[in-house]
């Protein structure tokens, strides 16, 4: 008995923590899956192909849990001329209708499947885009700060919704985004990144990608421990070099 009432006061904590974690798994696992892009160019010399093509991101306030402000309200019905808005409890029941920008979009058919329970908020971001990447061509993009760059890319990697128009791609990718980020491990681990060594393909790369400089002041090379704390950031942009092992098609650099 004395050994319960010791160890009841670590369980209450530990259901505690526990509930917690489990909140934020529920809100992950609620998430919309991501729609992969699987069209693709009809020209096979074509890379990356967007016609028409319009674009919205999720706004930051979606929620994974409905709510009444977050959801159009359906099956509300009319009293002495006022609107009774709808239960809570019925918001899984919600058909026939989304919203886009504020706006309440009617659904043709009458009996259409529910929405799902994540909340749609989207904001139009790219306007009917039309855009051509060759094959084994380099693109560049370029404006100022805040003019989509990067949501033009993050469109190409199937990160934005597609409210109208089409985008193709040919091939799989490489992404090395604004951010670098490495491993706590050797220098050659982070390159490597979970392939196989081989010598000469490794030695290109440190070559193409500038990195043996950093190699020269380094205690054991290649074979140095790095980290995020005592690796300078030029470097960590240069051990993107790890994409240049990946024998991908097509690479973006945000």
């Amino acid at each position: 008995m004395t050994f319960a009432l010791k160890v009841t006061p670590f369980s209450v904590r530990s259901l505690s923590e526990a509930s917690v974690a489990m909140e934020r798994f529920k809100s992950l696992f609620l998430m919309a899956e991501v729609e992969m892009i699987r069209d693709k160019p009809q020209n096979p010399q074509v890379a990356v192909e967007m016609t028409g093509a319009s674009l919205a991101w999720e706004t930051a306030g979606h929620s994974a849990q409905p709510t009444p402000r977050g959801t159009p309200l359906v099956g509300a019905t009319l009293r002495h001329g006022r609107r009774r808005p709808a239960q809570k409890d019925k918001a899984g029941e919600q058909a026939g209708r989304l919203l886009k920008e504020g706006e309440i979009l009617s659904s043709p058919e009458g009996n259409s499947p529910p929405i799902p329970s994540v909340s749609q908020r989207l904001q139009r971001t790219l306007h009917c885009v039309d855009l051509t990447v060759q094959q084994g061509k380099l693109t560049g993009i370029c404006g100022s700060v805040g003019s989509g760059k990067t949501s033009l890319i993050s469109a190409i990697l199937g990160q934005m919704t597609l409210l109208e128009g089409k985008v193709a791609v040919n091939g799989d990718f490489a992404y090395v985004a604004q951010q670098a980020w490495i491993l706590n491990a050797t220098l050659r681990d982070n390159i490597l990144f979970g392939k196989e060594y081989e010598e000469e393909r490794f030695q290109a790369v440190l070559s193409a990608c500038c990195l043996r400089p950093d190699l020269a002041i380094l205690p054991n090379a290649d074979l140095t421990e790095v980290s995020i704390i005592n690796c300078l950031s030029t470097m960590k942009i240069r051990l993107w070099a790890l994409l240049c092992l990946n024998e991908q098609k097509l690479y973006r650099s945000a």
